[in-house]
C-alpha cells in the first residue's frame, strides 16, 4: 500500500488520494467503481497528502499539507470525527499497529505521534528537516525516516521518542517519488 492509498478490509474498499488533490475517492473492491467522496462532509480539505486506516477504531486519518492538519473520518459513511492541528505541511501517515499509534510527518522536521484511541497528539519527535517518507519496523520499535534535505535516513526509537542514528545518503536530495 502506498502513501496515497489505504485499505479498509471490513468495508472492502480502498481510499485513494490520487483522484484529485482535494478529494480522495472511496473505491469498492467488489464493484471497482467510485462509491462516494469525502468532500460531501462539512470538512473540505484542499491538499490531501496521505491516508491511513485504523481498524480497531474504524478511523481514517488524512494528512492535509495546505493547513498542516490531520482530519479524522469514521464509520462506513466516513463521518467527520475530528481534526488535529500539527501546524504546517502534514504529510505521510502511518499506523503502528503494535502501539496503536498513528505517526505523521510534518513541518520543517518532525514526526507527530497520535494516540489511535483518544485521537490526541501525544508526542513530537524532532528531525533535522522535513520527512518525505518513512516506514515503521514490524516490531513497532523503530521508524526509518527519509530526510532528503538533511541527506540522511533518520533512525527513530519510537518508545524513547528520539532519533538514535542517521544513515547518510550523500548528496541525494530527490530520493522520493
Amino acid at each position: 500500500v502506498s502513501d496515497r492509498v489505504s485499505v479498509e478490509k471490513s468495508y472492502r474498499r480502498t481510499l485513494s488520494t490520487m483522484v484529485r488533490p482535494d478529494s480522495p475517492a472511496r473505491r469498492s473492491r467488489s464493484t471497482h467503481r467510485s462509491a462516494s467522496r469525502c468532500t460531501s462532509s462539512p470538512t473540505r480539505i484542499r491538499s490531501w497528502m496521505s491516508t491511513s486506516y485504523v481498524s480497531s477504531t474504524d478511523t481514517v486519518y488524512v494528512a492535509n499539507s495546505s493547513d498542516g492538519s490531520v482530519k479524522l473520518f469514521q464509520g462506513p459513511d466516513l463521518k467527520v470525527a475530528g481534526s488535529i492541528d500539527l501546524g504546517d505541511d502534514a504529510d505521510n501517515v502511518r499506523v503502528n499497529d503494535v502501539s496503536q499509534q498513528v505517526v505523521v510527518g510534518y513541518g520543517d522536521g518532525a514526526l507527530a505521534i497520535l494516540d489511535a484511541v483518544s485521537h490526541a497528539k501525544i508526542a513530537t519527535i524532532p528531525l533535522k528537516a522535513h520527512p518525505e517518507s518513512f516506514r515503521i519496523e514490524a516490531t513497532g520499535r523503530r521508524i526509518y525516516v527519509n530526510v532528503p534535505r538533511a541527506h540522511e535516513i533518520a533512525v527513530v526509537d519510537q518508545g524513547a521518542r528520539k532519533q538514535i542514528a542517521a544513515w547518510p545518503t550523500g548528496e541525494l536530495t530527490a530520493n522520493f517519488p
